[in-house]
């Protein structure tokens, strides 16, 4: 089946990023993986955030950064970020140029799973996912 980027379905997140589902939980109902087409505009700074679910970036227009682990890499065209769950990261662009970019998430996006980091927070502190989620990232 195909899909297309449907924008009047959007979400523009605090940071800016315009994030629009392409399938997943909330846009064709599945619980298994959701794709979500972001746009990070020019000059901008991104969350750090932390999911509990694996998300794969595929940038397709653009240049930025992305900050995992306390280290910047610097991503473009063709470039794939893989971010394990739990992973701090996020997505800044200092160019003149918006940033695009694909995310899979696996499991798929949930907002309850996504959080935003703040100094000292432990991600124990977060409700783990059930039943073979939980498992999943346990082992992780």
């Amino acid at each position: 089946m195909r899909y297309g980027v449907d924008f009047s379905q959007s979400v523009t997140g605090p940071d800016g990023h315009q994030v629009t589902e392409v399938l997943g939980q909330r846009s064709t109902g599945t619980e298994r993986y959701s794709v979500a087409h972001v746009v990070v505009p020019a000059s901008s700074k991104g969350t750090t955030r932390r999911n509990r679910f694996d998300e794969i970036l595929l940038v397709i227009q653009g240049n930025g950064v992305v900050e995992e682990g306390g280290q910047e890499v610097s991503v473009g065209v063709g470039d794939v970020v893989h971010l394990p769950a739990r992973t701090a990261y996020a997505t800044h662009n200092p160019n003149d140029e918006p940033l695009v970019f694909w995310a899979v998430c696996v499991p798929a996006f949930r907002p309850e799973w996504s959080n935003t980091v703040t100094a000292g927070q432990d991600w124990r502190s977060r409700e783990m996912p059930r039943g073979a989620d939980r498992l999943r990232l346990a082992r992780s």
